[in-house]
């Protein structure tokens, strides 16, 4: 909203005089008049008023805002409205109807052909937002020729409505753009009007294009082209009657332009009468451009040099009037001739018969209608095979159908074909169903036997049973044995019975192959019997049950180690048999001293058999002896649920027993004792020091590394003492005493 107080700047719209209702009013002067301008502030300190008036800051609002000389508040021009003192003036939409806007649109731009319908679509009215019409009014649709006033002008139908049509000028001689105008009015107490305009370019038929194409039937009436008819259009489809025996075809061309209907010359605007076939009415217009002859390729010089070869074959979308056009028009019958039947489908038993009858649906003057009648399945015929209908002779012709009886027991589905010929039947063809119902007793159920209804196998083993049929059959019956499980197999896979042996039973030899699991296999071998009159008829199912040769546990190599203080030893790990799911395998020592890495094991179906190592380890202790351990295995999931293993494991203490205590009167050194009588010797030495001393009283030095060898041991271990001065630190497990 401009022009108005309620806008970004600081003076706003007023007109001249007291700008209440019933005042007097100047138009603004440059767009704005300052005369009664409030400024922003004023009209942000919307207090004190009850309605417009002097000493209020929103006195003289409401004039008449759309210049109509309405200025009472009874009518639309009062555009503000006042709430309580605490709020700002709120500007309303309100003003004359009679002044709102109105919108035309007359469409997108449009390319035709002459000779081709052309639709103006077109739309308008009043600009949304804008109210709605009074009662007394209406919106009115005008369209009108404009441009150019040389171009053609044309006839437009429905000109008074949103939806014009005409006819694309025909006679060309060049692209031609119309003009038309699109006029949207108001009509009531004040009339007002929208336009717009839209174009229309007429592409001109070329000289080797028809300008019009008409098709007329033998009675006289219009026949209808589809798609309607335009000159770049050359194909095109006609429907007539089904008594209609011939059409009439008007070709209109251009000036010196040569035209041929079926090959035979025509005149441009004269008609050619075609006659017409049932089928096959195919109608071949060709036009050929001034100096141009397509016949035998002479130019416009009259030599036969074959120049104008290229330039003959038949136009297309690109044609640029050089050539020679073909126009077809394919005449096809509206409601063509047909058989009628007083049934559509039969059923009869076998070895018995049936009828029914065929006649023409349409009466033949002339000539004679002959319907041949042949059957999809030799043992069901027809008599008589052919029959003729004549003007004077077309009464319904009956039909006997006869099934013969066969081997098997199947029902069966057979067509008659009817072809009609003669008159206006022309290779009319029509079907009548036959079902027949086979009359051969069904064989016993089951029909093929199994001397057992269970097998019991060993994996890795095998059975056998018999298979033999219980009726005798029309003709050989092949028996398939199938099995629904991979590991178990029937051989022979499939048995052959004859009239002969039907009732002596066929040998079956069932086998249970080896595979890693633990579980019990099961499978059922099915019989499927065909030919003989024994498709699809019952057959016994054998049930074969297989016990599992293998069992699920842990396999542990060594079970029993032997290991020192401070080293270690291993041991491998695998499943027995193949898990059905992931397997977890748990593992601990019962000897705090031994421990294991790692603490557990996964095997899968991918790796059951792969070996996985175990480590155990033996740590340093204080005390004396060896030990002996139990490293433990539980395994869970995959069918291993509970399963255990063990390990024994040995451990040998052959370290003396190191005392950290100093000995009264032991020498600040390394001394080494032994029992008494003992003759226990042992020599130490430091590091890289080839000559070692006797052990007692050697003094080495704090913190120096020394090794003790000990020759003569006994049972008992010997006394090693150590010195503790000088913060002396000797770690569990470190190299600072070798013995």
């Amino acid at each position: 909203i401009t022009d108005s107080y309620w806008d970004s700047e600081t003076t706003g719209f007023a007109y001249s005089g007291t700008g209440k209702p019933g005042g007097t009013r100047s138009a603004p002067t440059g767009g704005r008049n300052t005369a009664g301008a409030r400024t922003t502030t004023a009209l942000k300190t919307p207090t004190g008023y009850a309605a417009p008036s002097s000493g209020n800051p929103y006195a003289n609002w409401n004039w008449d805002v759309d210049n109509d000389a309405n200025t009472g508040t009874a009518g639309n021009d009062n555009p503000w409205h006042f709430g309580t003192s605490s709020e700002y003036p709120v500007l309303q939409y309100r003003h004359n109807v009679g002044r709102q806007r109105l919108t035309a649109e007359a469409g997108d731009s449009q390319e035709a052909f002459s000779g081709q319908p052309v639709t103006l679509t077109g739309s308008g009215g009043l600009v949304p937002g804008f109210g709605v019409l009074r009662s007394a009014e209406t919106l009115t649709y005008t369209w009108t020729q404009t441009g150019d006033a040389a171009h053609p002008r044309v006839m437009l139908s429905g000109a008074s409505t949103a939806r014009a049509t005409f006819t694309a000028p025909t006679g060309l001689t060049e692209d031609t753009t119309l003009e038309f105008t699109l006029a949207v009015g108001r009509s009531g107490p004040e009339t007002y009007t929208a336009t717009d305009t839209v174009q229309v370019r007429v592409q001109a038929v070329l000289p080797n294009q028809l300008l019009s194409l008409g098709l007329t039937d033998a009675e006289g009436d219009a026949v209808g082209l589809a798609p309607a008819f335009v000159s770049s259009t050359y194909t095109y489809d006609a429907s007539v009657a089904n008594q209609i025996g011939s059409v009439t075809l008007t070709p209109v061309a251009l000036a010196n332009s040569a035209v041929t209907v079926n090959g035979a010359a025509a005149r441009s605007g004269s008609g050619v009468e075609v006659p017409l076939k049932y089928r096959g009415n195919e109608i071949v217009i060709v036009v050929t451009p001034p100096g141009l002859e397509a016949e035998d390729g002479a130019d416009g010089n009259g030599d036969s040099n074959g120049d104008d070869a290229e330039e003959a074959t038949p136009c297309d979308e690109e044609n640029v009037g050089g050539k020679v056009c073909t126009y077809t028009v394919t005449v096809r019958r509206a409601v063509p001739p047909r058989l009628a039947f007083s049934a559509r489908s039969l059923t009869i038993d076998e070895g018995d018969t049936g009828t029914y009858t065929v006649e023409l649906d349409t009466r033949i003057l002339t000539g004679a209608v002959t319907i041949a009648i042949t059957t999809d399945n030799p043992a069901v015929t027809v008599s008589p095979t052919e029959v003729t209908l004549k003007p004077l002779d077309m009464a319904p012709r009956t039909i006997r159908v006869t099934a013969a009886a066969d081997a098997d027991r199947d029902d069966e589905n057979v067509v008659i074909t009817h072809t009609a010929n003669g008159a206006h039947y022309y290779d009319v063809v029509a079907t009548v169903g036959v079902t027949v119902n086979d009359t051969t007793a069904p064989p016993p159920d089951p029909a093929v036997t199994a001397s057992v209804a269970t097998l019991e196998l060993r994996e890795g083993g095998s059975g056998r049973y018999t298979v033999a049929l219980a009726a005798a059959p029309a003709g050989a019956v092949s028996v398939a044995i199938a099995s629904d499980n991979g590991d178990v197999t029937a051989l022979p896979a499939a048995l052959a019975f004859t009239a002969d042996n039907w009732d002596t039973g066929q040998w079956v030899t069932v086998s249970a192959a080896a595979d890693n699991d633990a579980a019990p296999d099961t499978a059922t071998l099915t019989h499927t019997a065909s030919g003989g009159g024994y498709d699809d008829a019952a057959a016994a199912r054998v049930r074969v049950s297989v016990t599992d040769d293998d069992r699920a546990g842990l396999v542990i190599a060594p079970d029993e180690l032997a290991i020192t203080e401070n080293g270690s030893g291993a041991f491998r790990v695998t499943l027995g048999t193949q898990p059905t799911a992931q397997v977890s395998v748990a593992i601990a020592s019962d000897n705090g001293d031994v421990s294991v890495r790692p603490a557990g094991l996964v095997f899968t179906a991918g790796n059951w058999d792969t070996g996985q190592s175990v480590t155990v380890s033996a740590r340093v202790d204080q005390g004396g002896g060896d030990e002996l351990a139990t490293v433990r295995l539980t395994a869970s999931g995959g069918g291993y649920d509970g399963l255990r293993g063990n390990v024994l494991v040995s451990v040998d203490d052959r370290l003396a027993p190191v005392i950290t205590t100093m000995r009264p009167g032991a020498p600040a050194g390394v001394s080494v004792y032994g029992p008494a009588g003992s003759g226990a010797r042992a020599t130490v030495a430091a590091a890289g020091d080839a000559t070692p001393t006797l052990a007692t009283g050697a003094g080495f030095g704090i913190g120096t590394a020394v090794g003790i060898a000990v020759t003569r041991g006994p049972a008992g271990g010997l006394e090693v003492c150590l010195p503790v001065a000088d913060d002396l630190r000797m770690q569990a497990g470190a190299a600072v005493l070798t013995l």
